[in-house]
């Protein structure tokens, strides 16, 4: 039997199925040592099914290993608002193209040296060619059964998410809505459009602990049309100002009370005892004055936190100007887990509420945790002249005046 016929025994033993197709690729990469390109269109397409199916579990190693890591760095950088949608949407387009392109013109190679790799251990523990060829069958092959499984794998998420959100469409009155409403969110308007759909009765004790969540966030988040997104949790930043009016009322209804859930899923129920929630006494009437760390954060930072300065020592939630001229602010401490609420005055930033918060119940700084918000929601009712609040720009120009 000649050479060429031995190879091509080989090959069909490696391979099984469509070994004349490999064999003419491969026998490329043998005439033209210096390419390794040639196109496959299965492999293009299927990428990681491909590999599973073909048994190349090394590439399918490394392709996992990057696809993660993009993934997450996506996450990251999307989630600090690193690069704009625009750049993001052709960043994920051009990686789409490169990794069909990859997989698309070095496939048939990675497998070449797949079988290369087999073929050499075969001829190093055997001298028999029929022990040889068993070797190649072994090695190689196909996985169809691995293939369907990754099939099934990347489905499954897809298939779940229609499921779900035709089962939630379908219990959904739409007629009941009454997201033409302006102004901030009420907690009626929430309770309308939503509560109504739990499919289990809530204790009183969660109930309360639901609605003053509520009441608390859509106060702080104000009007959504007025809502930097990126000072409330859950809302997707970079598709805010494609909706419409009753789109934010949607979204943003949808957010709060599902991290009031959340909250109080996790904490039982909000503690409203006084020295828990009151304004402290002996903060009240405190002045915080310039080289106090929260002197800067009331000062410098902008209530979405990216603006001229940001500090890790607090974020600011909310900014309004008060009946009697002065600017006022709310901003949370981490350190302490507390809200604060100060108005400027000739020497610094007064205080004029303070809301204790829960340890361990928030991640991050813009987001409340347990705890109670009465104190601080009080004093900015009883402070507001309007029920607007400064925007980025008018808080920028106030900073550069000294808050005068």
């Amino acid at each position: 039997m000649t050479d060429s016929a031995q190879d091509e025994e080989k090959i069909a033993s490696f391979v099984a199925e469509r070994a004349g197709y490999y064999r003419n690729q491969w026998q490329k990469f043998n005439d033209r040592p210096v390419s390794r390109l040639s196109f496959n269109l299965a492999a293009c397409l299927g990428q990681i099914i491909w590999l599973v199916y073909r048994k190349l579990y090394v590439p399918l190693f490394f392709t996992v290993a990057i696809l993660i890591a993009y993934v997450a760095l996506w996450i990251y950088a999307d989630d600090r608002q690193w690069v704009s949608e625009e750049l993001s949407t052709a960043w994920s387009w051009l990686f789409a193209i490169l990794l069909y392109a990859v997989f698309g013109f070095l496939g048939n190679y990675w497998y070449w040296r797949r079988f290369q790799k087999v073929e050499r251990q075969a001829a190093a523990r055997h001298s028999e060619k029929a022990s040889q060829l068993q070797v190649l069958r072994s090695k190689g092959g196909t996985n169809p059964i691995g293939a369907w499984l990754v099939v099934v794998v990347l489905l499954l998420p897809v298939v779940w998410a229609g499921y779900w959100g035709i089962y939630q469409a379908s219990r959904i009155d739409y007629s009941a809505f009454i997201f033409d409403a302006t102004g901030p969110l009420t907690l009626e308007e929430v309770q309308a459009n939503f509560l109504n759909l739990m499919d289990e009765p809530l204790s009183e004790e969660k109930r309360e602990c639901i609605y003053r969540e509520i009441a608390d966030r859509a106060h702080a988040a104000g009007d959504p049309e007025a809502l930097n997104p990126a000072t409330v949790e859950l809302l997707p930043v970079g598709e805010w100002d494609r909706l419409d009016s009753d789109g934010k009322r949607l979204i943003l209804t949808q957010a709060i009370t599902t991290k009031a859930f959340f909250v109080c899923n996790r904490s039982g129920k909000r503690k409203a005892g006084k020295d828990e929630t009151n304004t402290d006494a002996t903060n009240a009437q405190q002045v915080i004055l310039a080289g106090d760390p929260r002197f800067d954060v009331f000062e410098l930072t902008n209530s979405a936190g990216d603006g001229t300065f940001a500090s890790s020592e607090g974020t600011v939630l909310l900014s309004f100007l008060a009946r009697d001229s002065r600017y006022c602010r709310a901003a949370r401490f981490s350190s302490n887990y507390t809200v604060v609420l100060a108005c400027r005055n000739d020497d610094g930033w007064r205080i004029e509420a303070t809301s204790r918060l829960a340890p361990g119940k928030s991640t991050a700084m813009t987001v409340f945790g347990g705890g109670d918000m009465t104190a601080v929601t009080d004093a900015i009712q009883a402070l507001q002249s309007t029920a607007d609040l400064l925007d980025e720009r008018e808080i920028i120009e106030a900073a550069k005046r000294g808050w005068r």
